[in-house]
């Protein structure tokens, strides 16, 4: 039950509902949603204008809070709102201990690591969606997290994608914004994709092209690398002459390689790109 968020959302939503803000692009999403839709944010809230706050989350060490000072200096004050945090403090006194034991338990409670349950929030984002789920909404707007930069938002995927696919099995419906980096809109073997020990069989999943680079790789090796050459720039797939696949072929032509037994360094490797998310 997971959805692409592309227009206003100013349709009443009935069920019990919280968008998750972040502070990327698609975050502008927020003043459109029902009145009834709690907002959670976290980290520098005071930065941006809200208009509305339920609760917010700063799940960091408190050593790093003293540090920010706008952000300190809010969280000393009574806010109208609870702070999520690692462990009470009583000099922030809005703040609320994370119920990490009970919202764990639920989580992973059928996903187990040699003989333990699995334990992984790579950032507050899975956090605030697995408490949105442990608490009962039943629908959950994704707002302004976009992982698409490769900072650490590279790292951070894994964790809120695994979130959002449990969300989704516990029958929550999950909406994301149009431009999403977490779960790119593809389908392995029906579309484009990447045999990453095989440079030669970077197919579009047409059973043409599979035929065709299989009676190429038959002939003898110049021809095999004519056809993976051809192959790529067809594709226009430009990695430049020092990119890996455009190595391996100058070796295959050159008689010092084979394409059934690259070399690993010089392996296909997915190309990553895009900004924004804040997590």
């Amino acid at each position: 039950m997971i959805h692409q968020a592309s227009a206003k959302l100013r349709r009443p939503i009935q069920p019990k509902a919280v968008a998750l803000v972040g502070f990327g692009p698609s975050m502008k999403l927020m003043h459109d949603l029902p009145p009834d839709v709690e907002i959670w944010s976290l980290n520098a809230v005071e930065e941006y204008d809200f208009p509305r706050l339920d609760r917010a989350f700063e799940l960091h060490p408190l050593r790093d809070l003293v540090l920010e000072t706008p952000r300190w200096d809010r969280l000393r004050k009574p806010l109208p709102y609870p702070v999520y945090v690692l462990e009470a403090d009583p000099r922030i006194p809005s703040g609320v201990a994370y119920p990490i034991e009970a919202v764990c338990d639920e989580a992973f409670e059928n996903i187990i690591v040699g003989d333990e349950n699995a334990r992984y929030m790579d950032s507050t984002f899975p956090y605030m969606l697995a408490l949105a789920v442990h608490e009962g909404y039943k629908v959950v707007i994704v707002c302004g997290f976009e992982f698409q930069s490769d900072t650490e938002y590279r790292y951070q995927r894994p964790g809120a994608a695994l979130m959002i696919g449990w969300a989704a099995g516990k029958g929550v419906k999950v909406i994301l914004p149009e431009e999403t980096g977490l779960l790119p809109r593809t389908l392995y073997g029906y579309e484009d994709y990447q045999m990453i020990s095989r440079p030669g069989t970077v197919l579009d999943g047409s059973a043409n092209s599979r035929e065709r680079l299989a009676r190429e790789a038959e002939r003898r090796p110049r021809t095999r690398a004519r056809a993976v050459r051809q192959w790529t720039l067809w594709r226009g797939d430009d990695r430049g002459a020092g990119g890996p696949q455009r190595s391996f072929q100058a070796d295959v032509h050159a008689g010092r390689g084979d394409l059934r037994h690259p070399t690993p360094d010089r392996h296909l490797r997915p190309q990553g790109s895009g900004t924004n998310g804040n997590v």
